[in-house]
């Protein structure tokens, strides 16, 4: 009777041990999941960014070449929201 005992303790031991393990992988793989996907949204934003910057500063040089150009102190007013 007391090895039996002794027999279901460790049982229960390896098979709490087995779900922390696996518990702790799918955490893990959970993680990893949801880092991958802030950095493709991260980098999707930056993209985004760039763009908007490219053609903004396509915009000043374009309209920086016109003989009827702003001041220089004006545009930057208008880029700075004032």
């Amino acid at each position: 009777m007391s090895q039996n005992r002794t027999t279901r303790k460790n049982t229960s031991r390896m098979t709490a041990s087995a779900m922390h393990s696996a518990a702790a992988a799918a955490s893990t793989a959970i993680r990893a999941s949801r880092v991958l996907s802030s950095s493709i949204s991260l980098a999707k934003i930056s993209m985004r960014v760039c763009t908007s910057a490219t053609k903004v500063l396509a915009r000043f040089l374009s309209e920086s070449n016109k003989p009827s150009a702003r001041p220089l102190s004006s545009v930057m007013a208008r880029l700075s929201g004032g």
